[in-house]
């Protein structure tokens, strides 16, 4: 799988945990993608954790992957942008493959709300 913005790791070491054959692909800043190789480490599956260090916008992330993972960091950026990416990652998966988008951004206002579901 592939883990945009992987930050501290916790999604993909956690998917990785429940299916034993996963590996993870994970792209960050070099100093961020420390504390996921550590957490890697401690879950147990540090052997099937690789990291791609830079820009999720600028690093090459390789081809073939079922599933990419893409957590609180769209809301970061305009339409314009995040369609970018998603051409990207979508060039990155496997025919079939999937895009989970997770995004924990408490609502502005209360028709926020109404649309988050």
């Amino acid at each position: 799988m592939l883990d945009i913005a992987a930050g501290h790791g916790l999604f993909g070491i956690t998917l990785a945990k429940r299916q034993v054959s996963a590996e993870v692909g994970a792209v960050d800043w070099k100093h961020v993608l420390a504390v996921a190789r550590e957490n890697a480490q401690g879950a147990g599956i540090g052997q099937r954790y690789r990291t791609v260090e830079g820009s999720a916008f600028d690093v090459e992330f390789g081809t073939a992957y079922d599933l990419a993972l893409i957590t609180n960091f769209i809301h970061h950026f305009d339409g314009s942008t995040n369609k970018s990416l998603l051409h990207k990652v979508h060039a990155a998966l496997t025919p079939g493959g999937t895009v989970a988008a997770v995004e924990l951004v408490p609502p502005r206002g209360p028709g926020d709300a109404a649309f988050s579901r």
